[in-house]
C-alpha cells in the first residue's frame, strides 16, 4: 500500500477515535441514568416497571454492538504505526481541526467526509484540499507521508 494511503487511513482512525470517545461517554451516561431510573421506580412506584427494564437492556446490548462494530471498524483502518508516526498524526489532526474550526465545519462532519474520501479512493480527497489550501498543513501532511516510506 503506498504511503498517501497509509497516512489518510492512519489520520481517519484516529480522527474518529478522537470523535468518538466523548460520544461513548455521553450513551455509556444516559444507559446507568436509564437503570437508575428503572431501578428508583421499581423501588419507590411498582414492580410493573420491571418490564421497562426490557427496553434499557435491549439498549444496552445494541449500543455495545454498535460499539464492537465501531472499534473492530476502527482497528481494522488503522495501520500499523511507530511512536513517530503516531505523533506526527496527532500534530496533523491539530492542525486540521484548527482549519475546520475556521471553515466553520464540526468535527463529526468533517470524519464523515474523510471516511468518504477514504473509502471512495479517490487521488484528491478533504486532507489533500486542506493541505493545498494550507501551507502548514501541507507541511504537517508531508511529514504524515515520509513517515510512512
Amino acid at each position: 500500500m503506498n504511503a498517501v494511503s497509509l497516512a489518510s487511513r492512519a489520520v481517519l482512525a484516529q480522527y474518529a477515535t478522537r470523535v468518538i470517545r466523548p460520544l461513548e461517554f455521553i450513551v455509556i451516561g444516559i444507559f446507568v441514568l436509564a437503570v437508575t431510573g428503572v431501578i428508583v421506580l421499581v423501588t419507590y412506584v411498582s414492580a410493573w416497571w420491571w418490564l421497562l427494564m426490557i427496553v434499557v437492556v435491549a439498549y444496552g446490548i445494541i449500543g455495545s454492538i454498535a460499539w464492537l462494530v465501531i472499534h473492530f471498524t476502527i482497528d481494522k483502518l488503522r495501520p500499523e504505526q511507530t511512536k513517530a508516526q503516531t505523533d506526527e498524526v496527532n500534530r496533523f489532526i491539530v492542525k486540521v481541526e484548527k482549519v475546520a474550526d475556521t471553515l466553520q465545519i464540526t468535527r463529526f462532519g468533517l470524519m464523515l467526509r474523510v471516511i468518504r474520501d477514504v473509502m471512495s479512493r479517490n487521488r484528491t480527497n478533504v486532507l489533500t484540499e486542506f493541505t493545498e489550501d494550507s501551507k502548514d498543513l501541507k507541511d504537517g501532511f508531508q511529514r504524515v507521508i515520509s513517515a510512512f516510506k
